[in-house]
C-alpha cells in the first residue's frame, strides 16, 4: 500500500499522613483516568490501513496519547501522563510500567510512517541537490518532480519521547510531518473509543479492531447503521497485521490464533465480526485462502457506561459540522436546543426515517425546533386538561418566537418555568373572561328567548 503505515521498529492510597499536594496528584490522575477512557482516538484511513509492527503495549499506549488530541486543532501538542496513569490506562502494574517504560518510549520513538511524497519533500530534494553541487563545484542534475503513487517518505512518529524520572512524567512529542494524519482531519478517518481497545491483550485484535471499524465507523451507527460487509485480501490483511511470511504458514493457525481469539476479545464490547471464505465453497474444501469476507455487526453498547452516552450528541456533531460551522451553531442556539434536536434525529433515523443529508436535516431542526415541538404535541409535563389546551391553542403558536433561554426552561421545568407560567395565568384568565362572557350571553340570550316565546302565546280570551 503506497499510503500505508510501517512501523519498524500499583494503586494510589488514599491516607490521611500522605502530604495534602500529593493527594491532590492522586485525585487528578483519578480525574485524567476517567477522562481518558471516555475520550475517542482518531485516525485517518492511511494510519488504519498501514503495515504496524508495534507491540500491544506500544499500540494501547499509542491510541492513548491520540486519544488526548483535538482531532479538529490546527496544532500539535505535547502529550503528558504520569507513569502511574499510563499504567493503569494500559492495564499493567506500576512495577511493570516502571521496568518497561525504557523499552516502550524506544520503540514508539523508533516507530517509522511512511507517508505520500508531497511538493515540499520535492523542495527540500531540490535544496539539498543545489548545496551538493556547490560544495562539489558542479552543475546541479535535474530531478524530477514525482507523479505517480509510487514514491514516498519516511518519519518517525515522534520527534521525541521524553520521560522526566523525578517527576515520573512521559512526554510524547508528535512530528509535524503527520498533522494531515491525526489532527485537523478531513476525508476518511475513523474514530472509537479508546475503552474498545484498552482491555484486549492482542496487538492483532486491537489492529483487526480499527480495519473493522474503518468499515462500520461510529458515525454509520449513530445514523442507525448497524451491519458492514468487507473483503479483504488474505495476503493484504496479513501486511496490515504485520505477519511476517514465516508465521502461521497454514491458514488453519492463522484463523485459530489471529481471528478467533480477536473475535473472542471483541465479544461484550460494540463491535463484533463474523468471516466466510469465498474461496472455499464446501466445508471440506481446502482450496487456498485468497481473500477473507467479513461481517461486521455494532453491538450498540456503549463501553464506558452513562457518561459516554450523554456525549454522543456531542460527537454526532463534531462529524458532522466543519468547526467553523459548529462554532456558529453553538453561537446561534442553546447546548440544550443542540442536544434535544441531535438526540431526536437519532430516534427518528432509530424509528427507519431516511436522511439524504444530515447536516441540513439538523440545521433546520435547530432553526425550527423539531424536538422542542415534537415535546410539546406529545403533552410534556401536561397534568390538567387546561394546560393541553394552553399548549395546543397558543404555546405550539408562540414556540418560535420564544427566547432560547424560555423555550429550554419549559422543557425542564414545565408550568413551573417563570415566563410560561405569566403566559398559562394569561391564557386562564382569558379562559374564565371568555366562559363569564359566554355565560352572561347565555343568560341574555334566555330571557331573549322566554320574552320572545311569551309574545308567541296566542290567547283566545284577550
Amino acid at each position: 500500500m503506497d499510503d500505508g503505515l510501517r512501523v519498524l521498529s500499583g494503586e494510589l492510597v488514599e491516607d490521611e499522613n500522605i502530604p495534602e499536594a500529593i493527594q491532590v496528584q492522586s485525585d487528578m490522575f483519578e480525574q485524567e483516568l476517567h477522562d481518558q477512557k471516555s475520550a475517542l482516538v482518531y485516525k485517518r484511513n492511511e494510519i488504519i490501513h498501514g503495515h504496524f509492527s508495534m507491540r500491544t503495549l506500544a499500540l494501547k499506549t499509542f491510541s492513548c496519547v491520540l486519544s488526548k488530541l483535538d482531532p479538529r486543532s490546527t496544532e500539535f501538542h505535547p502529550v503528558n501522563f504520569s507513569r502511574t496513569e499510563l499504567a493503569r490506562l494500559v492495564k499493567i502494574t506500576r512495577q511493570s510500567m516502571y521496568e518497561l517504560v525504557d523499552d516502550l518510549t524506544t520503540e514508539l520513538q523508533q516507530a517509522v510512517v511512511k507517508v505520500p511524497y508531497i511538493d515540499k519533500d520535492w523542495e527540500e530534494a531540490l535544496r539539498a541537490e543545489r548545496i551538493a553541487a556547490q560544495r562539489e563545484g558542479r552543475k546541479v542534475r535535474n530531478i524530477p518532480k514525482p507523479t505517480g503513487g509510487d514514491s514516498y517518505v519516511k518519519v518517525n512518529l515522534f520527534q521525541k519521547a521524553a520521560y522526566n524520572a523525578e517527576a515520573n512524567l512521559i512526554t510524547f512529542v508528535f512530528n509535524e510531518r503527520l498533522k494531515d494524519y491525526l489532527i485537523d482531519l478531513r476525508g476518511n478517518f475513523t474514530y472509537y473509543q479508546l475503552n474498545s481497545v484498552i482491555t484486549m491483550s492482542s496487538g492483532h485484535a486491537i489492529r483487526l479492531y480499527e480495519i473493522l471499524r474503518a468499515a462500520l465507523s461510529l458515525k454509520a451507527v449513530a445514523s442507525g447503521v448497524y451491519v458492514a460487509y468487507k473483503t479483504i485480501p488474505y495476503s493484504e490483511l496479513r501486511d496490515m497485521l504485520n505477519i511476517a511470511p514465516s508465521a502461521y504458514p497454514r491458514f488453519s493457525l492463522f484463523e485459530r490464533d489471529v481471528l478467533r481469539k480477536a473475535q473472542k476479545q471483541m465479544d461484550g464490547g460494540d463491535l463484533t465480526f463474523t468471516y466466510t471464505l469465498p474461496d472455499r465453497t464446501t466445508p471440506k474444501s481446502r482450496a487456498p485462502v485468497k481473500s477473507i469476507r467479513f461481517k461486521i455487526s455494532a453491538t450498540q453498547i456503549q463501553p464506558n457506561g452513562d457518561d459516554v452516552a450523554a456525549d454522543d450528541w456531542k460527537l454526532l456533531l463534531i462529524q458532522t459540522f466543519t468547526p467553523a460551522a459548529l462554532t456558529k451553531l453553538r453561537s446561534t442556539y442553546s447546548e440544550e436546543c443542540l442536544k434535544r434536536n441531535v438526540n431526536y434525529y437519532q430516534d427518528q433515523v432509530a424509528d427507519g426515517q431516511t436522511v439524504s443529508k444530515v447536516s441540513g436535516w439538523l440545521r433546520k431542526a435547530f432553526k425550527d425546533d423539531y424536538a422542542g415541538i415534537a415535546a410539546l404535541r406529545a403533552g410534556v409535563h401536561v397534568k390538567e386538561a387546561m394546560q393541553a389546551d394552553f399548549i395546543k391553542d397558543q404555546l405550539l403558536k408562540l414556540w418560535p418566537t420564544l427566547p432560547q433561554d424560555d423555550q429550554d426552561d419549559f422543557l425542564a421545568n414545565g408550568f413551573e418555568s417563570e415566563c410560561i407560567e405569566i403566559l398559562y395565568q394569561g391564557y386562564r384568565t382569558l379562559k374564565a373572561n371568555r366562559a363569564k362572557t359566554e355565560a352572561k350571553r347565555d343568560a341574555k340570550q334566555k330571557r331573549a328567548d322566554v320574552s320572545a316565546s311569551i309574545m308567541d302565546i296566542k290567547d283566545t280570551d284577550w
